[in-house]
């Protein structure tokens, strides 16, 4: 049945509206969406689900989105989702990524469209045997 696993991306976005019109059209895509708005919410996610993709944004309340790059990074490499960075800032945050784990940063404002797209375009994860 696994084969059979619509991709999915967790969305780690605070401004709700953003947050939403991800999600929207991601689903319109045809990629299953879990939003959040914490990075703790998000860890929460990654624990209990098989996520293909990470959308994150850096500025986030409480505890920053680096830490979500950071849990990704400890998840096994076979099963590690692919993390687009999203961010307002310009200022050093390419220094301040593991680009191992970060696909591509996208910086706000954002062209949703081309969100989608880069997304779409990736792989998701191989089915579990």
């Amino acid at each position: 049945m696994d084969e059979l696993r619509m991709p999915l991306a967790l969305v780690v976005e605070d401004d709700l509206s953003l947050g939403k019109l991800l999600c929207h059209s991601l689903k319109k895509a045809g990629i299953a969406t879990v939003c959040v708005s914490t990075a703790e919410e998000a860890s929460i996610e990654l624990a209990g689900k098989v996520v293909d993709y990470v959308l994150v944004d850096v500025t986030l309340p409480g505890t920053s989105g680096l830490y979500v790059i950071e849990s990704v990074r400890h998840i096994e490499k076979e099963r590690r989702p692919a993390v687009i960075l999203i961010t307002a800032t310009r200022a050093n945050i390419l220094d301040k990524i593991d680009r191992s784990v970060v696909k591509t940063v996208m910086f706000k404002p954002l062209d949703i469209n081309a969100l989608v797209a880069f997304v779409s375009a990736l792989k998701p994860l191989p089915a579990l045997p």
